[in-house]
C-alpha cells in the first residue's frame, strides 16, 4: 500500500471516529461543565444578565462524584490471573520452599509492570474520567530499559486528556476491543513539530489549507495510528492430534 493511500485511509478513519463520537463528546463536556457549576444555558444567562437577574448554582453533584472516585481510589483496581483448570503446572522455585503455579508467576510480573509504571494513577485518572465525563482510557505501551539497550519493558500510562483518543465507533464490546482501528491525536505548534521530527517533512501546510482538521495557520495535527489487520492462514489436524500451521508443515 502506498504512502498516500494510507494516508488518504487514516484521514478517511478519522472523519469516521469525529463524526461517530461527536455527540459522545458533547455530552461528555455538557456534564463537566455542569459540574464545574456552569450549569445555565448560553442564551438564558444573556437574557438573566440583560434583565440584572442572578444565575444561581446549587452544587449537589460534586460530592457525590468525589464519593465515587474515593471509592474506586481506595479499592484500585487490579489484574487477578485464574488459573484455567488444565494449566496448573507448577513453576519449580530453586531459592524458596514451595512452588508456583504459572498463574502465580504471571501475576507476579504484572505486579511488577504496575509498580514501575504507577499503574494506579492511570486507573485513577481514567477512572475519574470516566465519572466525571462518561469515558476514560488507559494506555499500554513498550519503552526501552535503558539507553543502551535493546530490551523494552511494558509500561501502563494514563491519558491525560480522554478527547484525544478516537476509536472505531463501531466496536460492540464494553472495553472497544474489537475495535478495527483507532487513533491517538496531538495538536501541536509548526516550531514543535520540526523541534520533534528535524529529518522529517512538515508537510505542504498550503497545500492543505482546506483540510482545516489537520492544518491551522500556526498549528498541525498528529496522530498515532492502530489498525486491526486480518491474516489468512490454513491449519491442519495432524494424526496424533497436535493442530499445526500449513505452511509450517514439513512435506
Amino acid at each position: 500500500m502506498k504512502d498516500d493511500d494510507i494516508l488518504r485511509e487514516a484521514k478517511d478513519e478519522v472523519k469516521t471516529c469525529i463524526d461517530g463520537w461527536s455527540k459522545n463528546i458533547e455530552l461528555s463536556r455538557d456534564d463537566i461543565r455542569f459540574l464545574n457549576n456552569d450549569q445555565w444555558p448560553d442564551k438564558t444567562k444573556r437574557e438573566r444578565e440583560a434583565e440584572g437577574r442572578p444565575c444561581l448554582t446549587f452544587d449537589h453533584l460534586n460530592q457525590s462524584v468525589r464519593q465515587v472516585i474515593g471509592d474506586i481510589r481506595q479499592n484500585s483496581p487490579s489484574i487477578k490471573i485464574r488459573p484455567v483448570e488444565n494449566d496448573n503446572e507448577k513453576v519449580p522455585n530453586i531459592a524458596g520452599t514451595r512452588d508456583y503455579s504459572k498463574a502465580d508467576v504471571y501475576e507476579g510480573i504484572i505486579r511488577n509492570i504496575e509498580y514501575s509504571s504507577n499503574a494506579s494513577i492511570a486507573y485513577d485518572t481514567a477512572a475519574e474520567q470516566a465519572v466525571r465525563g462518561g469515558f476514560g482510557f488507559i494506555r499500554l505501551l513498550t519503552e526501552y530499559s535503558d539507553d543502551s539497550a535493546f530490551e523494552q519493558d511494558i509500561k501502563i500510562k494514563r491519558v491525560r486528556n480522554q478527547y484525544s483518543v478516537y476509536l472505531d465507533p463501531d466496536f460492540t464490546e464494553p472495553d472497544g476491543s474489537d475495535a478495527n482501528f483507532g487513533y491517538v491525536i496531538e495538536r501541536i505548534t509548526k516550531d514543535e513539530f520540526e523541534r520533534r521530527y528535524p529529518k522529517k517533512e512538515s508537510g505542504d501546510f498550503e497545500r492543505n489549507a482546506g483540510d482545516h482538521y489537520w492544518y491551522e495557520k500556526d498549528h498541525v495535527r498528529i496522530a498515532e495510528r492502530f489498525k486491526r489487520v486480518p491474516v489468512k492462514k490454513t491449519i491442519c489436524l495432524m494424526s496424533n492430534g497436535e493442530v499445526m500451521d500449513k505452511e509450517k508443515i514439513e512435506p
